[in-house]
């Protein structure tokens, strides 16, 4: 599934969310203006397991994490 942020600091593959090993993660991709979980900025390609109810920072875009 893709999701789509009308957003002019987020380009078309910006991070990608997956299940790995039991656990959502989310990964930057290389992305010029990053990714950040929880105040905490991603490296490039950096991997981040995800807990229910972190914020994900992608451009200006929040966006929370749930398992649900």
């Amino acid at each position: 599934m893709d999701i789509f942020l009308e957003d002019l600091t987020v380009s078309p593959l910006h991070a990608k969310l997956h299940f790995q090993d039991g656990t959502w993660v989310i990964e930057d991709n290389d992305s010029a203006n990053g990714v950040k979980v929880n105040g905490h900025r991603l490296s490039k390609y950096q991997i981040y397991p995800l807990q229910e109810g972190d914020r994900i920072l992608i451009g200006q875009t929040v966006l929370v994490f749930s398992n649900q």
